[in-house]
This record gives C-alpha cells, structure tokens and sequence, in this order.
C-alpha cells in the first residue's frame, strides 16, 4: 500500500508526535479548558500540514500558516503549564515553527 507524501514529511512526523504527547499530557485540575483548546490546536497543525501538501500554490501556503498558527496557539497553551513536560513539548512545536515557512516557499 503506497503512502501519501504527507507521511514523508518531518514536519507532519514532528507534528504528530506532538500532538500524541499533548493529548497525554496532564494538565492538571480546573484546566480543561486549556485541555481541549491545546488539543484541538495540535490536531489543526496535523491536519492543516496534511491537507496543505495535498494542495498547490495558494492554497497549500494557506493551510501551511494556518499550522503555524495553530502551532504557536498550543505553545501558549502549553506556556500556561509550569511544568518541564509542557517544555518538552514546546520544543516540538518551535520545530516545526521553523519548518512551516519552508514549506510554505
């Protein structure tokens, strides 16, 4: 079964990864709020790369910096957490911060 070129990409592999993590991460009590926001926000950088590399020229730029917005919105998220896993995580989304724009051309 081949595979759409999507899945090649480090910046979909980086953001799955991430969003696995968010959505088993601990946000503690009285955060389901930021729970869901910051999950909702890191399956739109999933998807967004997915569907932006299925399209061409505006288009693909358009989904591309809708993941990146969503990226930074789950890196907020996370910036309101004061522990070292929401760090971690943070990370991952700086990564794929700094690939959305090349992607993007």
């Amino acid at each position: 079964m081949g595979t759409f070129t999507f899945e090649t990409l480090d910046a979909y592999k980086v953001a799955l990864d991430a969003a696995r993590r968010v959505r088993a991460m601990s946000f503690g009590m009285g955060r389901t709020h930021l729970r869901d926001q910051a999950q909702r926000a890191a399956d739109s950088v999933v998807l967004n790369i997915a569907e932006g590399n299925m399209l061409r020229g505006a288009n693909r730029k358009k989904h591309y910096r809708i993941a990146l917005g969503s990226a930074g919105e789950v890196a907020a998220a996370l910036d309101l957490l004061d522990t070292p896993r929401a760090a971690e995580i943070k990370e991952l989304y700086r990564r794929i911060g700094a690939m959305l724009p090349r992607l993007a051309g």
